[in-house]
């Protein structure tokens, strides 16, 4: 990594698909932002990144010992007479998460300070996961996929204005797909 003022720039190899993501980490005005600032990939068209993620990184995270320790999240609910929101006393936790739990929303605070996730991810979730930590619990959150690009898609459609060969042919047509996305962001706010 290379340091930048009250950030730092990182480059990340994946050797595996040729590529290269450079990203930059900084606090700016109590926001903590961490900015994908580049993909550069292989020529290979086998080899293109279309999501990004990075699993498990419990971005924020406040411990049941900490007084005033708490979550507060939203669910996306579909049913109308049931309410989405969530909300967890920390300081009397006494179990963990197996698995991550998905929220829309999610924020953690103590006493002193409270914390959320902006992020321009595709399903635009949060993970919430409680795990044992010494002798209490302590509960992180972080974000979900990025989309970088969008999937390739074939389609299949009768060419009426005779475009793509003889009009009113059956014609199958692959569409590269191009940035659906800006590049992705995480802020802790």
């Amino acid at each position: 990594y290379v340091k930048e003022g009250a950030g730092a720039e990182y480059k990340l190899t994946v050797p595996e698909l040729e590529a290269t993501i450079t990203m930059t980490v900084r606090l700016e005005d109590n926001i903590l932002k961490l900015d994908v600032t580049g993909i550069e990939e292989s020529e290979d068209k086998a080899e293109r990144i279309f999501t990004f993620e990075i699993p498990d990184l419990n971005i924020i995270s406040v411990g049941s010992n900490e007084a005033g320790a708490a979550f507060a999240g939203s669910k996306v609910e579909s049913d109308i007479t049931k309410t989405g929101d969530r909300f967890l006393d920390l300081t009397k936790t006494n179990s963990t998460d197996v698995t991550p739990d998905e929220y829309a929303y999610g924020f953690l605070n103590n006493e002193k300070v409270a914390a959320g996730i902006r992020s321009n991810g595709m399903d635009t979730k949060v993970y919430k996961q409680t795990v044992q930590d010494g002798s209490g619990y302590r509960t992180g959150l972080w974000n979900g996929t990025w989309r970088y690009r969008a999937d390739d898609y074939t389609k299949k459609f009768q060419d009426m204005r005779g475009d793509y060969g003889a009009a009113g042919e059956v014609v199958t047509k692959t569409y590269e797909a191009d940035y659906t996305e800006q590049l992705p962001l995480l802020y802790v706010v």
